[in-house]
């Protein structure tokens, strides 16, 4: 069902000036059906609703007042038990959206309804507002291409400061599982519950954020709540496609690679698991690659995609359409962004 109206959710504590400046880059949105923004305050020493009752904008704001010290799956709940829409976009406080970012989310699910949707993130740096570098999930499309479809464990790549998916699919699932604290997989959580129930997991190259604060802690009281919520999700999820997160590494401890590479190594080595538990067959390399630079290069492709021709697909023709049709094709086909398409929307 194409999604008529949108409910934008996020949730904040103490963040009062990211609130403001992520409420304000969702109302400057031209979206085409109705949109509502709820923030979620859990908890905040400073009432979020004093702040953001001066920001206008032709979405309407609801703020929910939590109690307490904080809870992140909660908090999310809380704000989609009041959200409106047919569409439930999530995004954190701490992000900022580029122009086009929602219209994009509405854009796949109209071409492929009832998916969860993942956009990715480009960490701000704080000294340079200008400078920017890509988030951990890119190092997995690297390897996979764009094209989600490609990826066994696509499930463990949720991200809640960045996805959208049918708020009637959401309460389907029961929302996020509060049982998991601080931090991590209460997202991989609601990704795997959402693959059982046979939501397809995608990605949009252009549903990306801006991220302004993030920060890779490797603290042991940032692993102990990792490793904590971890054992949560195995006890929760005893089948062996679950129990494969036990081959990832967020917090490596070699030494011969940087971290970022042994993660990914890990990574790759769950989906691999993952693969031979569902006895796939191995991902085929693409016959050919096909730029797309004009209409009838998008064209050219299409007709391939159809064809079922395992393909790469080299796209800088923004509006062609063509990563949602790579998705709907599955492994067969590599998908990659070029040039304009993938920073058309840089501020």
């Amino acid at each position: 069902m194409s999604p008529a109206s949108v409910s934008v959710v996020t949730i904040c504590r103490d963040g009062i000036r990211d609130a403001r400046r992520l409420v304000r880059s969702v109302q400057e949105q031209v979206v085409d059906v109705p949109v509502e923004i709820v923030v979620v305050d859990d908890g905040s020493d400073e009432p979020v609703a004093d702040v953001l009752r001066d920001l206008g904008g032709p979405a309407e704001v609801h703020v929910v007042r939590r109690e307490g010290d904080g809870n992140r799956a909660a908090a999310r709940n809380a704000g989609a038990a009041v959200a409106s829409g047919d569409l439930l976009v999530l995004v954190d406080a701490d992000q900022e959206a580029p122009p086009g970012w929602l219209q994009d989310h509405v854009r796949w699910h109209r071409a492929a309804p009832g998916i969860l949707l993942n956009g990715h993130r480009r960490h701000r740096s704080p000294a340079d507002g200008t400078a920017w570098r890509p988030e951990v999930r890119e190092r997995v499309t690297a390897v996979y291409s764009h094209n989600y479809a490609r990826i066994a464990a696509a499930w463990y790549l949720q991200f809640s400061c960045n996805l959208s998916l049918p708020v009637d699919a959401y309460r389907a699932l029961g929302g996020f599982d509060d049982d998991y604290r601080g931090w991590g997989l209460e997202d991989t959580d609601l990704g795997y519950r959402a693959h059982r129930a046979g939501l397809a997991i995608a990605h949009s190259t252009r549903a990306w954020t801006w991220d302004h604060h993030h920060v890779v802690r490797f603290d042991p009281d940032r692993v102990r709540e990792w490793q904590r919520n971890r054992a949560v999700f195995l006890v929760k999820h005893p089948e062996p496609e679950a129990q494969a997160v036990r081959l990832v590494e967020n917090y490596p401890q070699r030494t011969d690679v940087p971290r970022g590479h042994a993660w990914l190594d890990s990574f790759l080595a769950m989906d691999r698991h993952v693969r031979a538990l569902r006895e796939a067959v191995p991902l085929a390399s693409p016959r050919t690659t096909l730029t797309v630079l004009d209409a009838a290069d998008a064209e050219h492709a299409r007709a391939e995609i159809a064809r079922g021709s395992a393909v790469r697909v080299v796209d800088a023709v923004a509006g062609s359409g063509l990563d949602v049709e790579a998705f709907r094709a599955g492994s067969a086909v590599e998908y990659v962004p070029l040039g304009p398409q993938g920073d058309a929307w840089r501020s």
